[in-house]
């Protein structure tokens, strides 16, 4: 039987191995160093999209800022990192935010060779190599949003933007996920002959998030 600090040490392995996988893939994507703001946001959608690849919640409750998503659990994983040389911190400063708080502001990239070797490690196994792939397919989408896009994503999400959570409250993604039901609601919308794959239906909620920072821009 698990213990319950076993169940703990699964789920702070598996946050690290998200942000791994998150500048993984940034690097692929071409969004290395990736700012501090962005990994936020590209680790909210992960948890409010990953159901939609079939895979569990890893943070499910984060706080809404006006400057985008915020985890104080994340931050604390990545300072982790940093300071077990998996990855690296670039123009390190610190800034007030649309809330009027003071952040830490920072990009970061990964060390190479103990990143690739936490990457092999981990694609030997099957569920976390299908986190891994679908983390990379989620940053190749918000790609296209642009730095600037991505940075305000989360303002545009189905969840996150929703008018019944308030700024400085908790979004809480173990309980109504708009987020996932949008997503899944694209695949609903077609014929059963021209069925969505989940990669497909990742890309179009990405999409929708573009018309919208568009229509706001």
């Amino acid at each position: 039987m698990t213990t319950v600090d076993e169940l703990v040490g699964m789920r702070e392995v598996q946050r690290r191995l998200r942000l791994v996988a998150i500048l993984y893939g940034a690097q692929e994507a071409g969004l290395t160093p990736l700012p501090l703001d962005d990994i936020h946001n590209v680790a909210y959608f992960a948890d409010a999209l990953a159901p939609v690849w079939g895979l569990r919640i890893v943070d499910a409750q984060l706080l809404k800022r006006r400057s985008g998503a915020l985890s104080p659990i994340l931050q604390h994983d990545l300072d982790l990192l940093v300071g077990q040389g998996v990855v690296q911190p670039f123009h390190v400063s610190h800034r007030l935010d649309a809330d009027n708080s003071w952040r830490l502001d920072a990009s970061y990239s990964l060390v190479e060779t103990p990143a690739r070797r936490i990457l092999a490690a981990a694609q030997s196994f099957e569920q976390s190599l299908s986190h891994i792939e679908f983390i990379v397919e989620l940053v190749q989408a918000m790609s296209a949003l642009g730095m600037k896009g991505i940075a305000q994503s989360s303002g545009q999400d189905a969840t996150y933007a929703s008018s019944s959570i308030d700024y400085g409250s908790v979004v809480d993604l173990s309980g109504h996920n708009a987020s996932t039901q949008v997503a899944l609601r694209f695949g609903t919308l077609l014929e059963e002959d021209a069925r969505l794959t989940r990669a497909e239906m990742i890309h179009l909620y990405v999409r929708e998030l573009y018309k919208r920072l568009g229509h706001v821009a």
